[in-house]
């Protein structure tokens, strides 16, 4: 598998493309592969109300994880902590009204029922639609660019505004639960809803594929969103009432939501590992 042209190295993009291979879903828990290039990322986002299987099933992968940490005030105009030069990230305006209608459809005329988001309402992917006999893989070129094949979705949510014209957004305290590379073969990770590292993000190291077993699924209907974070170390903002011991600090860090990243790509693969067969 890992021959496969999607975990070659790629070219001028700052986050490489990524394959998900769907294999099933049903209400009570989705299952897929992501397969990573080398320096291929899945940024930090949530779990909520969720339990995750994670296996790495070859290569080196980082993965570094939070919890949040209960009974300490968040803020939703958190004070930058005074460092030369520098300013809380920019404000981001959320786009009411706006639902998730991404899917990513492996089998033509069959619509795959997990969508992957990674954003309240947002895909993790743009809409994919999978050809028969075309390698997905084809879809990024040799220069970075990609076919009409997939289809990135736009950030609908500016990033580019001036710091000093945008009110700083809110932050929440959560603690470092993992920040370290694992190596297949090695034990599978588990995340719970409040505890295992339920935000997480996988950095691939080498190439590398790891399997995801999410229970329950993904579902807006039901208020399990997913969402992107951006993290700050505990340093960078002042929030009235939250406080560490000095030498607990660096595992402690700022969880601020955000966007999908605009050179973020997913894209949608065939699945041709054994047949799942429900009983």
């Amino acid at each position: 598998m890992p021959e496969q042209p999607y975990f070659r190295r790629q070219a001028g993009r700052k986050y490489p493309a990524i394959t998900y291979q769907h294999i099933f879903e049903c209400e009570k828990f989705s299952m897929g592969i992501f397969c990573l290039p080398p320096s291929g990322v899945i940024p930090l986002h949530n779990h909520p109300g969720m339990t995750v299987f994670s296996k790495l099933l070859f290569g080196t992968m980082h993965i570094k994880s939070y919890d949040w940490v209960v009974d300490v005030p968040s803020d939703t105009s958190a004070d930058a902590a005074g460092v030369p030069g520098k300013t809380s990230a920019v404000a981001v305006d959320a786009i009411p009204g706006e639902t998730s209608a991404a899917a990513v459809d492996i089998i033509p005329g069959k619509p795959l029922a997990a969508m992957v988001d990674v954003i309240p309402g947002k895909p993790l992917a743009a809409a994919v639609d999978a050809v028969p006999d075309k390698n997905s893989a084809d879809v990024v070129n040799d220069n970075g660019n990609t076919s009409a094949d997939a289809v990135d979705v736009p950030s609908k949510m500016s990033t580019d505004a001036n710091p000093s014209e945008t009110k700083k957004p809110g932050v929440r305290l959560a603690k470092v639960k993992a920040d370290s590379d694992l190596t297949a073969p090695c034990n599978t990770s588990i995340l719970y809803p409040a505890d295992g590292g339920n935000m997480h993000c996988f950095t691939a190291v080498t190439a590398c594929a790891v399997l995801d077993v999410l229970g329950p699924p993904y579902s807006d209907s039901e208020g399990r969103h997913c969402t992107y974070y951006q993290d700050f170390p505990f340093a960078n903002f002042s929030v009235d009432g939250a406080s560490v011991p000095e030498e607990e600090k660096e595992g402690h860090a700022w969880l601020q939501e955000g966007e999908k990243p605009k050179d973020l790509l997913v894209i949608g693969s065939f699945y041709i590992g054994p047949e799942i067969v429900e009983n």
